[in-house]
């Protein structure tokens, strides 16, 4: 049986016609797009009253990673208005080059919200408008998932909104590049529409996928072409295996990867010459356990099973009780058609598959951890967190429970008189049940309108900036400040000796530490002019006042340039008698 479309719903006889599957394709498309809206405000409720000051946080510790994200789609809007030149580059970490590739560049995301950032919205609302769009495309294509499955259109939409109220997405509110997983549903589901008719557009739309979820989260987009290939395999065979589907489908998906390899190649070469890679023992600390999976996010809004610890960074993977319910029904029910039955088992292949997946270095064989063999594969070295894989077998089970809610609808016993009701109460009880509302937000300060911001954004451009003090150590926490700062700079525009990413040059992190710690040392203060570059030194009042008498010694190198009641700022600029020559390879191992 061909998948159905919208305009045309190959309904089973035996099955129980509703109004909504007589809509036409305009008003359905309206009704999903509708629905999953209205599920990522409710998800991300009260996000909806302060769009323009406040971003969610999740269960994230520290305001790094969602104010890190603000910044990211910032240098996005910024040089797609330059046509990308220069993208690699970010103003982070000066002089070094190639600083955005150590993170999740979001470059589709970063598309995106670029207008907003052109007219000079609030960065928050830059934020949002993309946050609140990437739940939504992710709900559209989980709806549209189940449709080609052969679901009619109300459990279909259910899915759709179940999609969008994941705890993995409640959980990790906070990281923008984790939410964005529609580039693989776009691409299972153009594979199971190619199972079904054969069509050439359907294997490009697959590739398609491919490219926009490498464009959206690079590390997802490694895992997801694990599910991607196994869905590609059942694809081929539900079409025997024929010279043609196999030729066409592989060529898409060739050509997809293709790409994908061309917009990471910087960063593959990048990442090879600094020897980025994840030492085991933090790969097995964050690799999930399984009772991650019975303990429930730390926002949710039902407290059984219990939430997780927020330090915990593994916890929280609980799918929910009917969302499991829903699945193991739609895993268990016999009505369905042969083509049906070998995507449900495809499904729970997936389910399992990824929850192995997400137990990382904690699963072993032996002495075979088959994670370890995995990250000897080109990108899978620089996985750090692999209980993320969680949201694989989230998605998966919402197909499953695609089809239980399927059941509930048609097989019912006659004695029901509103099956379609029941299925409704329980879909959206499903989703209901993992919501983690109210999220915590975090309010961001309108840089535009800080004295000392206005006055960097005045100096001549390019300006090396030193913002004092420097982190003492490397927890998210204590590289806050860090982000900030970065924040700031999407309004003064002068690049950084300072920054923050997932990744940092090895030795600029020992300087970094170094500064933290032993500054203001007459030394340190010279790398800063002499190997970085800096210009200005930016130093917070707080630090300066406790560090008066040891800053005293540098003083001579200084030229007091501004201050106020939050900073100081002082021009660099010592004499070579002070300061010789010096040199530290900062982009080296």
């Amino acid at each position: 049986m061909p998948p159905p479309t919208d305009a045309d719903d190959r309904l089973d006889v035996k099955q129980p016609v509703s109004a909504m599957d007589a809509w036409s394709p305009k008003a359905w498309r309206a009704t999903v797009t509708g629905a999953c809206l209205a599920a990522a405000l409710v998800a991300t409720w009260p996000l909806a009253l302060h769009p323009t000051s406040a971003i969610p946080t999740g269960t994230e510790t520290a305001a790094t990673i969602p104010v890190f994200d603000v910044w990211t789609l910032w240098w996005n809007a910024d040089r797609l208005a330059h046509a990308y030149a220069g993208l690699w580059d970010a103003p982070i970490f000066h002089p070094t080059q190639g600083t955005f590739t150590f993170s999740e560049p979001l470059l589709l995301p970063g598309a995106v919200a670029a207008p907003l950032f052109w007219l000079r919205a609030p960065p928050a609302l830059a934020h949002n408008v993309v946050l609140l769009a990437i739940l939504c495309v992710d709900g559209i294509l989980g709806c549209r998932l189940a449709r080609a499955l052969g679901i009619v259109r109300l459990p279909a939409l259910l899915a759709g909104i179940l999609v969008v109220a994941l705890p993995f997405f409640a959980k990790m509110q906070g990281e923008l590049p984790v939410l964005a997983i529609g580039g693989t549903l776009a691409a299972i589901d153009g594979i199971v529409r190619f199972a079904g008719d054969g069509r050439t557009r359907h294997a490009i739309a697959a590739a398609g996928g491919i490219v926009a979820q490498a464009l959206s989260c690079q590390q997802f987009a490694l895992f997801s072409l694990l599910f991607i290939g196994a869905a590609a395999v059942v694809a081929l065979a539900e079409r025997g295996f024929a010279q043609s589907s196999v030729v066409r489908l592989a060529a898409s998906l060739s050509i997809a990867c293709g790409v994908v390899y061309a917009i990471a190649r910087v960063s593959l070469r990048v990442h090879e010459e600094l020897g980025f890679s994840r030492a085991a023992d933090l790969v097995q600390s964050l690799s999930a356990k399984p009772l991650d999976y019975v303990i429930r996010p730390a926002t949710a809004l039902l407290p059984f099973p219990p939430r997780e610890d927020p330090s915990a960074y593994t916890e929280g993977l609980f799918p929910g009780l009917l969302l499991v319910g829903l699945a193991l029904l739609g895993a268990l029910t016999p009505w369905l058609d042969d083509r049906q039955k070998r995507w449900r088992w495809y499904a729970i292949g997936s389910s399992v598959f990824a929850l192995v997946l997400s137990f990382g270095l904690n699963v072993s064989i032996g002495s075979w951890q088959p994670f370890a063999t995995l990250r000897a594969l080109p990108g899978f070295a620089e996985v750090r967190s692999a209980y993320r894989c969680a949201v694989f077998v989230q998605i998966h089970l919402v197909l499953l429970a695609a089809f239980g809610l399927a059941t509930l609808r048609r097989r019912l016993p006659q004695s029901w008189r509103r099956p379609q009701a029941l299925a409704v109460a329980v879909g959206l009880g499903a989703a209901m049940e993992n919501l983690s509302v109210p999220v915590p937000l975090l309010t961001l300060p309108d840089g535009s309108r800080a004295p000392w911001v206005a006055h960097l954004a005045e100096q001549p451009p390019e300006t090396v900036i030193a913002h004092i003090p420097f982190p003492r150590g490397g927890s998210v926490e204590q590289l806050a400040p860090e982000a900030w700062r970065m924040l700031a700079q999407v309004e003064h525009r002068q690049p950084l000796v300072n920054g923050y990413s997932s990744n940092f040059p090895p030795v600029y992190r020992e300087f970094m530490f170094a500064m933290g710690s032993q500054f203001p040392q007459p030394m340190l203060a010279c790398a800063l002019k002499r190997v970085f570059g800096a210009d200005l030194l930016v130093v917070d009042q707080d630090w300066l006042t406790s560090h008066q008498p040891g800053f005293a010694a540098i003083t001579p190198m200084l030229d007091p340039s501004y201050s106020d009641s939050s900073v100081a700022m002082y021009r660099l600029r010592p004499s070579d008698a002070e300061c010789p020559p010096m040199r530290v390879d900062i982009g080296s191992k």
